[in-house]
């Protein structure tokens, strides 16, 4: 059905562009594939977020760049805990899932990528770059874990960044404490580490 209004005016609503990006990760056996459709007017909004304003309490400041109010992202959250619903995940198996996700993604340096020596991205910049260093993959799992509702918090060993997702006692596996309560580590860069698996090439 077409709908004529130029007795009101001229003015014509302009259809949406989209960056189209396509995912590939694997999981307990399976192999998962996932397309976005993510608003490039989204993706450029958050770009001309100045490098200075990204970088004004160094890595003590990410929080500016955890958008966990960002409804797209909320989506993308929503998405991925259906697909751990139907398989019939428990908690452990939904953020080693959501990891394997964040893992799938390409490192890249940010002075190949973005021509800074240290350039943070938001959430949504590392889905649209197809990946990032150790602080973009680490702010984007940890945007979607928030959301998703898990206890998380950023671990900066040295010359590195990861998060720690709020565990119980008796998990195995390596743990950071904070405010008396187990962090387990995540790695997000590199494919097949899994919830508290702490890499041995890490500074401490």
């Amino acid at each position: 059905m077409t709908l004529f209004l130029s007795f009101f005016g001229s003015f014509t609503v302009k259809a949406q562009d989209y960056h189209h990006k396509e995912f590939e990760w694997s999981y307990n056996g399976y192999d998962w594939t996932w397309s976005l459709d993510i608003p490039i007017s989204l993706y450029e909004a958050y770009k001309s977020v100045p490098v200075s304003t990204r970088l004004l309490y160094q890595s003590s400041g990410y929080g500016f760049l955890t958008t966990t109010n960002d409804v797209y992202l909320e989506m993308v959250a929503e998405k991925l805990q259906e697909a751990s619903s139907q398989e019939g995940f428990e908690s452990y198996d939904e953020v080693s899932f959501v990891l394997a996700f964040i893992q799938s993604l390409p490192y890249t340096s940010d002075s190949v990528t973005s021509g800074y020596d240290e350039y943070p991205r938001f959430p949504l910049e590392t889905l649209v770059d197809n990946g990032g260093d150790c602080e973009d993959t680490a702010i984007l799992f940890a945007t979607l874990t928030l959301i998703m509702g898990y206890g998380t918090v950023y671990i900066n060993p040295p010359e590195h960044y990861a998060v720690g997702i709020l565990g119980e006692e008796g998990l195995p596996g390596y743990y950071f404490t904070y405010k008396n309560k187990r962090y387990y580590y995540c790695e997000t860069t590199g494919e097949g580490w899994k919830l508290e698996t702490y890499p041995l090439n890490i500074k401490t």
